[in-house]
């Protein structure tokens, strides 16, 4: 498994890009948010190849799910979130103002990662583990044979993911 990070929009959110050798691929938590941003993106696939299948998100927050609509319409693919954050994807619009983002359009959620314990794509199985407290939904995505972990907005250097915005609750992320 091959995994690449690239940091969009003015949060400096990262999106994770992974793959295998069959070079199908997921975009966790994709955070483009400009034409340029979306160009990035676009042309960090075409130059390795990759055949994006899935959009991927560890949790609903604006800045997560920012490029997620390029995703869909661009290639085509499913979008999977916990249905528990989708009252997010009505708020984002008017939350993301805060930050001077304007967000034309939110997907909607494909796959809801409550209903699953597992997202495939090419040979690559992630595994679907429930980290709530950031948001109620949030979730980390967990890869056995690398032993690699996408945390969302659940862990960070030193810390842990905020808990003051609607929907956080501290006891829960300190579980």
């Amino acid at each position: 498994m091959k995994i690449a990070c690239l940091t969009f929009n003015p949060i400096q959110e990262n999106t994770y890009v992974v793959w295998d050798d069959t070079k199908e691929c997921a975009v966790i938590d994709a955070g483009n948010s400009t034409p340029k941003e979306d160009a990035a993106l676009d042309g960090f696939l075409a130059e390795h190849g990759l055949k994006p299948v899935l959009a991927v998100n560890t949790h609903g927050h604006f800045d997560h799910v920012l490029g997620v609509e390029h995703l869909r319409k661009t290639y085509g693919i499913p979008f999977a979130l916990s249905g528990k954050d989708a009252f997010m994807l009505d708020t984002d619009a008017v939350g993301s103002t805060v930050y001077g983002v304007k967000i034309n359009a939110m997907p909607t959620i494909d796959i809801d990662l409550d209903k699953v314990e597992e997202v495939k794509f090419g040979h690559t199985v992630l595994r679907v583990i429930r980290t709530p407290g950031h948001t109620p939904g949030h979730v980390s995505l967990y890869e056995p044979e690398s032993k690699s972990l996408f945390t969302g907005d659940t862990l960070f250097r030193e810390s842990i993911g905020r808990t003051d915005l609607p929907g956080g609750d501290y006891s829960w992320i300190m579980r």
